[in-house]
């Protein structure tokens, strides 16, 4: 189903309201309840937060994406710049469509998933230019088979990795997960041990495998002027990570170092996604897309607290925002 089709086949269900905007005009205002979400027929859509311009949303394009989770109040205004025809379906109608109509649900859902990564994309861009550094680049970690002859000298070991169900029921989406689906979706991840200093994966790599933090802590470093690099964030047992490049593919925009003796950590490649069952493939995506969610809209709201304080920012409140960014972190 291509993106086309996929406005006709919204329309088929007869779920979903047609709504005409003229430029100018508010789709949502932020705030408010996010019951409902949008696919654009034609025009574009703006994208605020007080007077700060986050983006643009043009046809064939899904809004609105946090209406699919109870309970969420939109953190940025959405408006229209030319005239625009939109699809609205209300939050109230996704159990059915989930059920009744599980291709169109999973086109909508794997859009969603797209759209809000490129979100995150952008905005981390535009974050990253803005940033300074103050630690030294990040360089590859050692072979595995010199990690392995160092541990063995030193006598440790890192144990047995923590059960695959608990880690994945830290996501707010898996919490409530059916233990057959559980099943399915962690028999797909494969654990393995890092040491202190070791790379994950490095800035500029290719790969297209998500992760999961088992045990430990990493360290996620952005490049900056000279040789130095930004320290985004320190990640804790349950975040999740690499999720751009397993969505958008491409390299890696940052390097994740284990900065706690030892680590464990879960992988989920692109072959193993392929793999999954359609109800746990669609519980997994529905997962991710939460965290995505979670990101950009704790992204957004750091982004308008800076407008609204009035003050000029400086390299701390930029390197923040792209540390919310760089992973999600379980509460």
């Amino acid at each position: 189903m291509d993106k086309t089709n996929l406005g006709a086949a919204i329309q088929a269900t007869g779920m979903a309201v047609e709504r005409v905007l003229l430029p100018g005009m508010n789709l949502w205002r932020d705030n408010t309840e996010a019951d409902e979400m949008a696919y654009v027929v034609e025009g574009e859509l703006e994208v605020w937060t007080g007077e700060t311009r986050l983006g643009t949303i043009g046809a064939d394009e899904l809004v609105g994406e946090a209406g699919f989770w109870p309970g969420q109040r939109r953190t940025a205004a959405v408006s229209a710049s030319s005239r625009c025809r939109l699809l609205v379906l209300s939050r109230e109608h996704l159990p059915k469509l989930r059920n009744d109509h599980q291709v169109l649900y999973d086109r909508l859902l794997e859009t969603a998933l797209r759209s809000l990564a490129e979100r995150v994309h952008r905005v981390d861009q535009d974050i990253a230019l803005k940033a300074q550094g103050s630690r030294d680049r990040p360089g590859a970690g050692k072979p595995r088979w010199w990690q392995s002859f160092v541990d063995q000298l030193r006598g440790t070991d890192p144990g047995d990795p923590p059960p695959a169900e608990a880690v994945l029921r830290r996501l707010p989406a898996l919490r409530g997960c059916p233990s057959p689906v559980m099943m399915r979706i962690k028999r797909a991840l494969k654990a393995k041990a890092y040491r202190k200093g070791e790379a994950i994966f490095l800035e500029h790599d290719p790969g297209a495998d998500l992760f999961l933090l088992g045990t430990g802590q990493v360290e996620v470093l952005r490049s900056a002027r000279g040789n130095r690099a930004i320290e985004l964030a320190n990640l804790n047992a349950g975040a999740l990570f690499g999720t751009g490049s397993w969505l958008l593919g491409g390299s890696r925009n940052a390097s994740c170092v284990v900065a706690s003796e030892h680590a464990w950590v879960y992988k989920l490649t692109p072959e193993a996604t392929r793999a999954l069952e359609p109800e746990a493939a669609r519980t997994w995506r529905e997962a991710v897309a939460e965290a995505l969610r979670h990101q950009l809209a704790t992204a957004d709201e750091h982004i308008a607290a800076l407008h609204r304080s009035g003050k000029q920012p400086d390299p701390d409140d930029y390197d923040r925002i792209a540390g919310v960014l760089a992973a999600f972190q379980p509460e």
